[in-house]
């Protein structure tokens, strides 16, 4: 939905797997027109993409809402493109006004993020994701984003809230990405039940029996690598606060430090605790870690 006009340019929130691995973007709006958009930034983290557009003969934006003001039970509207049959509407009430859904951001099946979202129970099909999820003045509380599709579920459609969804924006209309902080390590679950660790394995790594849980470090760059991580190191603590997972390294880096913070790292090497300090720089951009240059 276009959700700002300035300069003569018209922005769009949309989704960033919605756009993802595009060359080449059109938008057509409700009344038909066809317009060439360039993207200003997308985050996959949070899966937000803001575009731009020319807006000749765009007369209006969409009213925002506040998502912090929900209310269980309030009925809501969906708007998509589900299947292609533009200005579709379903409506629906919000089931859950803040819920946690742990996500895969490589979709390789492991959960190493958890989204917040708004459950509703208005109809999602695929070609919704990015549409708006509006409450019945029609102020954006949401953008469509997901839905669990299962035989015998129904009703389980989910929704970026808007506040959060304005959060990214900013960050990408200002830099054109959002400012986080990047160690710079790919890495693997100690207990990855998707990919186990195999007897032979593990004994390479030397662990204590009584390790149990942490992140095993597969590639350095970056910050981490000038820290001095290496293959096979066994992160198990960050700022001596205990990390188990990717996930829980990962929202650890974004929720408690910044760009330029310093973070120690206590890992097993080869058996031995070790304790390494890093300074944190930007995170790159999606497509430079497309390219190889790390993941958190």
């Amino acid at each position: 939905m276009i959700f700002k006009q300035e300069d003569g340019k018209a922005y769009i929130i949309t989704n960033s797997h919605v756009i993802s691995g595009a060359d080449d973007l059109e938008v057509v709006s409700s009344d038909g027109v066809s317009r060439e958009a360039e993207i200003v930034g997308q985050d996959s983290i949070n899966d937000i993409a803001v575009l731009s557009i020319d807006a000749k003969g765009i007369s209006s934006v969409i009213d925002l809402g506040d998502s912090d003001k929900l209310r269980a039970g309030e009925t809501v509207i969906a708007v998509g493109n589900p299947l292609g049959l533009g200005g579709t509407l379903t409506s629906g009430i919000i089931s859950y006004t803040s819920r946690l859904i742990p996500i895969s951001l490589n979709q390789d099946g492991v959960y190493d993020w958890e989204q917040k979202v708004i459950q509703i129970d208005a109809a999602i099909n695929e070609g919704n994701s990015g549409g708006a999820l509006v409450d019945l003045k029609g102020r954006l509380i949401g953008i469509n984003t997901m839905k669990i599709s299962d035989t015998g579920v129904e009703g389980l459609g989910f929704a970026i809230p808007v506040n959060d969804v304005m959060k990214t924006v900013d960050g990408i209309m200002q830099y054109g990405k959002v400012i986080r902080p990047y160690l710079g390590v790919y890495t693997l679950d100690l207990d990855n039940p998707y990919a186990p660790i195999d007897a032979e394995q593990r004994k390479q790594l030397k662990l204590p029996q009584n390790i149990t849980s942490g992140v095993i470090v597969l590639e350095a760059h970056g910050p981490g690598k000038l820290a001095g991580l290496q293959l096979n190191d066994v992160i198990v603590q960050l700022d001596k606060e205990p990390v188990a997972s990717t996930r829980e390294l990962r929202k650890y880096l974004y929720d408690q430090k910044k760009v330029g913070d310093t973070l120690e790292i206590t890992f097993y090497r080869d058996g031995k605790l070790q304790t390494f300090n890093c300074k944190l720089t930007d995170k790159p951009s999606d497509s430079e870690i497309e390219s190889g240059l790390g993941d958190r």
